[in-house]
């Protein structure tokens, strides 16, 4: 018999997993549906309470103005996830100096969502 966190767990595991995947999202008229899959996305898995960036912090351009942040090692590299187009138009630069914060880049904002979940869930 499944346990009751066992039950939220499969389900977190779900939701995480949707939302790299939402597609038929309507426009304004709900005649013209969309896929709304991220581009990029930044996860922080850690304890405290509060984000501690800006979470918001994607500009129209697609840049996150928090990077440099990870790049200094003002934040703790290994509690981010970043994922999508923001790592694939990144530098060889750049990329190495967050690998050696432990900062963790994947290409796919799916596959980024799938390793989050096997981290945060233990695989749920």
């Amino acid at each position: 018999m499944m346990v009751a966190h066992q039950k939220l767990s499969l389900w977190t595991a779900a939701l995480i997993k949707a939302i790299g995947q939402l597609n038929r999202v309507a426009g304004g008229d709900s005649v013209s549906h969309f896929q709304m899959g991220p581009r990029s996305i930044i996860i922080r898995l850690t304890p405290s309470l509060v984000a501690g960036y800006d979470n918001y912090g994607f500009q129209e351009d697609g840049s996150f103005k928090e990077l440099n942040r990870l790049v200094n090692g003002e934040l703790p590299g290994q509690e981010f996830w970043l994922g999508g187009e923001i790592v694939r138009q990144m530098s060889q630069d750049i990329k190495q100096k967050l690998a050696d914060r432990h900062v963790h880049l994947i290409d796919s904002p799916q596959k980024l969502l799938a390793e989050v979940s096997q981290q945060f869930l233990g695989g749920a």
